[in-house]
């Protein structure tokens, strides 16, 4: 069978199979109302359904079939972990939990979406950067580093993360105007602190502007290799 013959049956094979499944489809715009390419749209089931996943085209448009449930819709960029928000509120965008749009997908039907971005894309998200080191001031390399937002909704909604290199830096994308905790895994670290940054208390919190974050020293107090664990850092003395 010529190869252009095999792809052609499997396309018609594919929209047949897609004929009896919910499909959603929409736009994603700016402030300007002009489309916004590169948006990854994520379909997290609520207690039932299959996790999916979209992405807009050049014109911001998304398009594509998700298994019958109950969803709610998470925006990222296609390139960065910075998570924009979800889908909700009148605009059809929201960063506020609790305005977020619970979508019942059944049958054939098609849901149409319009969601609005309340600012460009590339004003969305800011970085928080810093350094790991050891109490001797040395640089700690293969610790990941993670910005965990305040309030997550479902799993690990609003985290970014990176392993350090042997220069122990870290550069994390967050959205703009979140809270965030500095959290790290590792079988070394018994503890951590964070200077560079106003406030106290047993965790940190960092809330994002429009500046990014810099300067952050992240102080790891060493331990016999062991397990892997979670270790949330506080503020240093």
């Amino acid at each position: 069978m010529p190869s252009s013959t095999f792809y052609r049956e499997f396309d018609e094979y594919r929209r047949e199979l897609a004929a009896g499944y919910p499909r959603l489809a929409g736009r994603v715009i700016g402030p300007d109302g002009q489309g916004v390419a590169g948006i990854r749209v994520d379909a997290l089931p609520q207690e039932e359904g299959t996790y999916g996943r979209l992405w807009t085209n050049d014109e911001g448009e998304l398009g594509g079939t998700i298994l019958d449930g109950s969803y709610h819709l998470s925006l990222l960029p296609a390139d960065s972990p910075c998570h924009l928000g979800w889908h909700g509120s009148d605009t059809g965008f929201t960063t506020d939990p609790s305005q977020i749009q619970l979508l019942e997908l059944r049958g054939s039907e098609v849901t149409e979406l319009l969601i609005e971005l309340p600012r460009p894309l590339s004003e969305l998200c800011t970085r928080i950067e810093g350094v790991v080191v050891d109490t001797n001031g040395d640089p700690i390399s293969g610790l990941w580093v993670t910005a965990n937002a305040i309030r997550e909704v479902y799993q690990q909604e609003g985290y970014s993360g990176q392993r350090t290199p042997e220069t122990g830096s870290f550069s994390l994308d967050v959205r703009r105007g979140g809270t965030f905790e500095i959290r790290m895994v590792s079988r070394i670290a018994r503890e951590c602190t964070v200077s560079g940054h106003g406030g106290s208390g047993s965790r940190v919190r960092i809330t994002v502007g429009d500046e990014d974050i810099t300067g952050l020293l992240v102080t790891v107090v060493r331990q016999p290799p062991g397990d892997s664990r979670w270790v949330t850092c506080t503020a240093a003395e």
